[in-house]
């Protein structure tokens, strides 16, 4: 179990990982790697429906909505 944690244990603990730009909510935020970047997808709520969107990031630090 040990060898497992060290391959997918994240290297920055920042708090807060999940933020808005704009005043739709966001919820869900699932995190997973794939070769040498990191992925995260989650849920936007504008009030009238749901949206699944997709980050991208190379350090889990700034990520690219896509």
């Amino acid at each position: 179990m040990q060898s497992i944690y060290n391959e997918v244990k994240t290297p920055y603990k920042y708090g807060l990982i999940v933020y808005g730009r704009c005043l739709k909510k966001i919820d869900c935020p699932t995190v997973f790697r794939k070769g040498k970047n990191w992925y995260m997808t989650y849920l936007i709520f504008d009030g009238r429906g749901y949206e699944t969107w997709l980050a991208k990031s190379a350090n889990l630090l700034i990520g690219n909505p896509g």
